[in-house]
This record gives structure tokens, sequence and C-alpha cells, in this order.
């Protein structure tokens, strides 16, 4: 019979892992633990080490730590072979792909170098007209309200009407306090970059 390498107890059920004879062992023997736990929920490929385990909504994947909490996956492989992540630092991908946990496609950088490397790699979302994704009106409708306005004679109520917006909204548009650079983004290099 097999005896748990925690408390030295009998093992009594039947599992894949006959080191243990209780979940409160298992968690109770961290370091070895965690490592092994971690690394057979990795498919390790030629290019990505991808993580099978859970992941959350935007595909980074999830690890319950031996320090009772849950960590993001490739944090954990940082922490794993190259020890802790200094505070205020973030593990960032080479590779782009967000499932990875392979050690030499991470690296440390500050929030400014990740959305430095977003703006490299053409992964940037403008937050300037149509290109924005919570813009109601495209840049050609913001023209075209500009030009439909003619104080005096059109009414920023029937033009806000027209284009289900509000009266405020059309106010902003054609007095440029929106969308003021819809005319300079062709020409224009700087792009702002929101969550990347």
């Amino acid at each position: 019979m097999n005896l748990c390498i925690v408390c030295k107890s009998p093992i009594t059920r039947s599992s894949s892992n006959e080191r243990f004879c209780s979940r409160t062992c298992y968690l109770a023997f961290p370091p070895l633990i965690e490592s092994a736990r971690f690394w057979s929920r990795v498919d390790k490929t030629e290019s990505c080490w991808v993580w099978r385990g859970k992941k959350n909504v935007r595909g980074y994947g999830q690890f319950w730590a031996a320090a009772q909490r849950l960590e993001l996956a490739h944090r954990t492989a940082w922490r794993l072979i190259r020890g802790p992540i200094p505070v205020g630092k973030l593990a960032l991908h080479k590779c782009d792909n967000p499932g990875c946990v392979r050690p030499d496609h991470i690296f440390l950088g500050t929030d400014l170098d990740n959305s430095a490397d977003c703006r490299a790699k053409g992964r940037s979302r403008s937050g300037v007209g149509e290109r924005n994704g919570r813009a109601r009106l495209t840049d050609a409708q913001v023209e075209e309200i500009r030009r439909a306005y003619i104080p005096g004679s059109t009414r920023m109520v029937d033009i806000a009407r027209e284009f289900g917006i509000s009266n405020s909204h059309v106010s902003q548009l054609v007095n440029n306090r929106q969308r003021r650079l819809v005319q300079e983004i062709g020409s224009s290099s700087g792009i702002l970059s929101f969550g990347c």
C-alpha cells in the first residue's frame, strides 16, 4: 500500500496521482507540486508552449498558485523559472499569443513598454474617429453633419433626429469639440492606443 508523502497515512482511494491521501495534503506540499501541476497543463510545441488549463476571456491562462491565489499562467511560468516579478512590472509576450507560457517568449516591462510594443506590432486600437470601437458615426457622417449645419437656417435638433444622436452631440461636432482630428488622421502619424 502507498503512503502519503506529506502525512504518511495510507492512500485508500485510487487516483492518477497516488502520492497524496487527500486534497489537503496535496495543497500542503506546494513547492514541488506547484511546478508539477503547472507544467502538466502545458503543451510544448516547437514555437509556443500553450496553456491547456483555464483561460480568461482575453485568452490568458489562469493558474491557482500555491499561495492560494489565481495568477496569470505566463506570470507563473516566469516566476517558476526566473523568480519573482518585481512590483510595477508586467510579463509581456514576444509572440503575442496570450496562451503562451514559454519562458523565452516572455519578457518584463512596464505599462509604457506594453503600449509601445502594442503599437510597434500594429495591435493598437486607435481612439480617434470611426476607428474608436464606441464611435456611433463614421468620419463621412461627421463631415456631412458639419456641412449640413448652417447657423440660422438649419436646426441642430433636425440633424440630431436624422442621424439618431443627441442635440449636444451635434453641437460638439459642429463646434469641433469632438472629432477635431478627423481631417488630420490621414496626415498624422500619431496613434492613440487603449488597452493593448
